[in-house]
Formats: structure tokens, C-alpha cells, sequence
């Protein structure tokens, strides 16, 4: 549901998504894993690390 949820936010059609091969649902949760890795980084950098 989290896969379905991040790529309908970037305008993905949720079928799509929901009807990915299971290879290709590692795939995209990878990705999306990589991004938020990303993203949290980004925000690490602009407001400094937290305790």
C-alpha cells in the first residue's frame, strides 16, 4: 500500500502500480527507498541533525 501511496503521488495510475510483477515491485521500492534516503539527507543538510 506504501508503493501504491508514494508513486500515486507522482502521478503514477495506482493499477499500474498494483499490477507490477513482483520484480518490478522490488524495483520500485528500492527507488522509493533511495528518494526518501535522499530527501532526508537534503533536510539533514539544511536544518542540521537532530538529537
Amino acid at each position: 500500500m506504501q508503493l501504491v501511496h508514494y508513486y500515486l503521488q507522482r502521478g503514477f495510475d495506482p493499477d499500474r502500480i498494483a499490477g507490477l510483477s513482483a520484480s518490478e515491485k522490488a524495483f520500485f521500492r528500492a527507488s522509493m527507498e533511495l528518494a526518501i534516503e535522499d530527501e532526508v539527507k537534503k533536510y539533514k543538510a539544511l536544518f542540521g541533525k537532530k538529537r
